[in-house]
């Protein structure tokens, strides 16, 4: 499964607008979609896409990233809109992923909020929205208004990560635990995981959630060996161009790496890798700095 946006796709430009007119739109309104579309593709205005979801290269999902979806509060905005999965491909959290990425594109365009308009109860809270208020249409109706802290996304990790570590037991279970918290919370996450410091100069792998993985990396190659090596962070944004860049999994195509200090000795690395090109922000490296500290404890 892949996200992609009618701007990173404009070939698909025709497809995609079909696809949206097809489950969205009736005879009156289908122009409003093409146009839209046709001109977020065109636009300088980042804030105004729309996205597929593809299973190989069928559409299987949509949602789009707007300014205003005909609503009252213009005040607010980014909006989520049009959020659709499939008959045939509902029941495996597919949703997510589209919601994932729109809250990605939403943090890099400098933005806290994301909202949405909905008639739904019970789908969008588990994904971090809340009810905030009613807005009104200008045909007449109203819908309820949902916003979701996309700050809080990220930085409720932290308070998460420090209630769940249990001194009384192995650190490698508490580290367990961790990866499971980060790969979920940071969205297009392919693998999230550790490795942790030997004496020869090595990082060992640890506890992970993902694919298959390099067992022993040494210091100073790749990402995870370069960070540990200069003991600092390091966000790569296309990993196909980095130097000496060890593949574990061919499905990965951005990283960040994140050195586990202890007594100004680095003990391991945080190591998150993405499907995505460029996924990862200084933002998320603030906060994975933090767990890296909150783990130091229990090494």
């Amino acid at each position: 499964m892949k996200v992609v946006s009618v701007k990173e796709r404009p070939e698909l430009l025709e497809e995609i607008t079909l696809y949206f007119i097809n489950h969205w739109a009736n005879e009156e309104s289908k122009m409003v979609y093409v146009d839209c579309i046709k001109n977020a593709l065109y636009s300088q205005n980042k804030m105004s896409n729309w996205y597929v979801l593809l299973d190989d290269n069928r559409i299987i999902g949509s949602a789009g990233m707007i300014s205003n979806d005909f609503v009252s509060r213009m005040d607010l905005y980014p909006y989520l809109c049009a959020l659709y999965i499939e008959k045939d491909y509902r029941g495996h959290n597919y949703g997510k992923l589209l919601i994932d990425r729109i809250k990605k594109d939403t943090i890099s365009l400098g933005f806290d909020f994301l909202y949405l308009i909905t008639d739904h109860i019970g789908y969008y809270e588990h994904f971090d929205f809340e009810k905030i208020g009613t807005g009104y249409h200008p045909w007449g109706e109203t819908s309820s208004i949902y916003r979701c802290n996309l700050k809080k996304d990220r930085r409720h990790i932290i308070s998460e990560i420090e209630s769940l570590i249990d001194h009384s037991i192995p650190f490698y279970s508490n580290l367990a635990n961790i990866s499971c918290i980060l790969k979920d919370a940071f969205p297009n996450t392919l693998w999230a995981g550790f490795y942790l410091s030997n004496k020869e100069n090595e990082l060992v792998l640890g506890p992970y959630q993902g694919p298959l993985a390099c067992t022993k990396i040494p210091y100073n190659r790749g990402v995870c060996g370069i960070s540990a090596y200069k003991k600092e962070t390091l966000i790569v944004p296309n990993v196909h161009e980095f130097t000496n860049h060890i593949a574990c999994s061919s499905l990965s195509n951005s990283e960040i790496v994140v050195p586990i200090i202890k007594d100004n000795i680095v003990v391991g690395v945080i190591d998150l890798d993405s499907i995505e090109f460029d996924n990862f922000s200084k933002e998320d490296a603030l906060v994975l700095e933090e767990v890296a500290s909150l783990i130091s404890r229990i090494l």
